[in-house]
């Protein structure tokens, strides 16, 4: 309600949403309530400054494709991005008006009552967003009985094991540790990426990390477009070389 005035009175051209869990439960209704359109996790955004249309690009058929949305008529447009989409860049210099806003809200409409409220137990395994560094299995992977020595040069380099749509298609890793369009976006300072074939679902997951190392046996692998140091090699091999390196 708060929001719906305060956009029928600014009428601003678009509102722009966190695409968490609170954020995906509130941006449809909020359309709804303004007669407009409503995209969800969109994982970049092209303005058009004549129209003032902004294109919404989004994950759609599982991850396998980009859908681009547009909301030509109806204002505001309305959107949940991605989190961790876009980088924080400095708007410079420049001065803000704040305005102040006192909207009467009765305590009456309010239809929802918290009975309880309990924590879920995280596991911080699965918590691959904010990890430095990322040691990233593909599809090339032979099952779940290879990723143990992957799990310990993880854990050796202090980092987390993530994955790609594939493997989880597969059912060897959990969906949470996907990386890409279809799963997490990361910004790791380390990217181990073994058996990765380089698809660009999977890709933009990962276009922020400062130094990427892929190891392929495929020496025109994709992967090999988007690392900064490449292996041409058996990925369990390579693996075994990078754990002995560290003493194990």
């Amino acid at each position: 309600n708060l929001f719906t005035v305060l956009c029928r009175k600014y009428r601003p051209t678009a509102v722009m949403v966190g695409g968490t869990i609170n954020g995906r439960d509130f941006a449809p209704r909020f359309a709804a309530r303004l007669g407009t359109g409503c995209t969800s996790d969109a994982t970049e955004l092209v303005w058009d400054p004549k129209t003032t249309d902004i294109e919404f690009v989004e994950p759609a058929v599982g991850g396998k494709m980009m859908a681009v949305i547009t909301v030509p008529v109806a204002r505001p447009q309305v959107g949940t991005i991605r989190p961790g989409t876009f980088k924080c860049v400095p708007c410079g210099a420049r001065a803000h008006e704040v305005i102040e806003e006192h909207i009467d809200f009765p305590v009456a409409d309010i239809r929802t009552e918290i009975l309880d409220f309990r924590a879920d137990d995280l596991d911080e395994s699965l918590n691959i967003a904010d990890a430095d560094v990322i040691v990233c299995i593909g599809n090339a992977i032979k099952g779940a009985d290879a990723l143990p020595r992957y799990r310990r040069l993880a854990e050796r380099l202090g980092g987390k094991l993530a994955c790609t749509r594939p493997v989880f298609d597969r059912g060897v890793l959990p969906f949470k540790l996907v990386i890409g369009q279809s799963g997490a976006v990361v910004k790791p300072k380390l990217l181990l990426s073994f058996g990765v074939s380089g698809a660009v679902n999977h890709v933009t997951g990962f276009s922020d990390a400062d130094v990427v190392v892929a190891v392929n046996t495929d020496p025109e692998a994709a992967i090999f477009n988007y690392c900064t140091y490449g292996i041409v090699g058996d990925m369990d091999e390579v693996c075994e070389a990078m754990l002995a390196k560290l003493g194990e």
